[in-house]
């Protein structure tokens, strides 16, 4: 005689609570992971595009020769950059490194590198490798002649 097991709505009492339950979490993180990230990638783009806007400002406009001087117009380009974005704070933003560099060839002259450094905190810090005390430290470098 053989027997046919059957399910009966009463053994499956609860199965969905608890497969709920175990993918909540994962599925959270998941979500929370794309918009942390989401989040760097748009101050990637920012603090890059202030970087270019701070080496062609010292390029083509007529520059202090002053390092200080250069270094505190650099600084307000950059914040100004900064302030266009919603999700950077300026405080967070380091103080831009700004050299001349020779471009190799004197047909091609010399250039203006510039260096920018931002802390950006997280929200979710652990969906990001690399993040430090809940802050993610990103770099931009710009070489403009």
């Amino acid at each position: 005689m053989l027997f046919k097991l059957q399910a009966t709505p009463h053994s499956q009492r609860g199965a969905s609570l608890v497969e709920f339950a175990i993918s909540l979490p994962v599925l959270a993180a998941f979500l929370f992971g794309i918009i942390q990230w989401g989040l760097i990638i748009s101050a990637n783009i920012t603090l890059h595009n202030a970087a270019a806007l701070v080496a062609r400002q010292l390029t083509i406009a007529t520059a202090p020769s002053d390092a200080g001087q250069q270094v505190s117009v650099a600084t307000l380009i950059a914040q100004q950059a900064l302030t266009t974005s919603a999700n950077m704070d300026i405080n967070h933003l380091a103080t831009p490194v700004i050299s001349s560099v020779s471009l190799g060839s004197a047909s091609l002259g010399s250039g203006i590198s510039v260096s920018l450094s931002y802390s950006m905190p997280l929200f979710f810090p652990i969906v990001v490798p690399g993040a430090q005390n809940g802050s993610l430290t990103i770099n931009a470098n710009t070489l403009m002649r």
